[in-house]
């Protein structure tokens, strides 16, 4: 029995390609035969898979280089953005597919069908299960399962600078407008770094120094990147995306109604301020990362990986 990850990479990776192969590491560690079969071009991995390059240059998993190697004895695990794809495609040969949803706004309805032939649909939040539970209420749906994500592990915590963090790749357009009418309001003793073309690693050494993050984006099953700002006690101030509302609350948390720039730009001041008179209650900033580090934790995520991979194996013994 292999598992097969479907995935879809043109020039740049993303975060949620980053869950792809994290999920497919543990998996492989518990004992999995793991398979990855990028649909745009397998070379291009090895060019940009950049939150772990030593692992990957060492061979840990293996690609496939063409979808007719796959067999019935194996599981394709398609992310939602491939299933009008390549579902047709197994289903019609009787491969075994699980669809991983992390992105519940790009389902698109004419792939509904498709989710009723999985053996297993998979969902990274809450809010993902709840969505597609209301979007599929039929008792004919295929079994459910969440796999809960983790959060980076804070070895060392550094000494926090007046530094303010971004992702420009999200909402760039609104970002960018934002960004530029506060570089002439901020006060001149801080600054503000633009979290791009950087490596994982890079991304949360940057984090450990900061003490803001700005939280720009759209609908999404879950944002990582403010969870991951959260871990290194970013005060983090912006949208929840819908996805970030499990654990978008205060201290840590300032929610802005989506769009609103004005309600965001007094939030940012206000915080710039009460930083600047130490007057940030870390006290509490550090017990709710404890309980967020605790509940994302790697343990938890490996526990709900072990789960998956025992029912599959249950499903091959059967």
């Amino acid at each position: 029995m292999r598992i097969i990850y479907f995935c879809s990479i043109k020039n740049k990776a993303y975060g949620g390609l980053d869950v792809i192969f994290r999920h497919a590491e543990i998996l492989k560690s518990l004992g999995a035969d793991i398979r990855i079969y990028n649909t745009k071009n397998v070379s291009i991995l090895k060019k940009i898979f950049y939150f772990n390059p030593p692992r990957y240059k060492s061979s840990t998993i293996n690609l496939i280089h063409s979808i007719e190697s796959i067999n019935k004895d194996d599981f394709v695990i398609l992310p939602e953005i491939l299933v009008s794809k390549y579902a047709s495609y197994l289903n019609k040969k009787n491969i075994n597919y699980i669809i991983l949803v992390q992105g519940p706004f790009l389902i698109k309805s004419e792939d509904i069908i498709y989710y009723y032939h999985a053996c297993l649909v998979l969902g990274t939040s809450n809010l993902i299960i709840k969505y597609i539970r209301k979007l599929f209420p039929s008792k004919n749906f295929p079994p459910l399962k969440y796999i809960r994500l983790s959060s980076p592990v804070v070895t060392k915590s550094l000494k926090k600078q007046n530094i303010i963090t971004y992702m420009p790749r999200k909402m760039t357009a609104h970002s960018k407008f934002f960004i530029e009418q506060m570089s002439k309001t901020i006060p001149n003793n801080w600054k503000i770094i633009a979290l791009d073309n950087l490596d994982h690693k890079e991304v949360c050494n940057i984090l450990n120094k900061s003490s803001i993050f700005l939280n720009f984006t759209d609908l999404e099953g879950f944002g990582l990147p403010a969870l991951e700002a959260g871990i290194y006690k970013n005060i983090v101030i912006g949208y929840t995306g819908l996805g970030s509302d499990e654990f978008f609350s205060m201290p840590i948390y300032n929610k802005i109604d989506h769009g609103n720039l004005i309600k965001f730009k007094d939030k940012l001041l206000h915080i710039l301020e009460l930083i600047d008179q130490k007057r940030i209650d870390y006290k509490a900033v550090s017990l709710q990362q404890k309980r967020l580090a605790l509940y994302y934790s790697k343990k938890n995520e490996i526990d709900h990986l072990k789960q998956l991979y025992n029912f599959l194996r249950k499903i091959k013994s059967q």
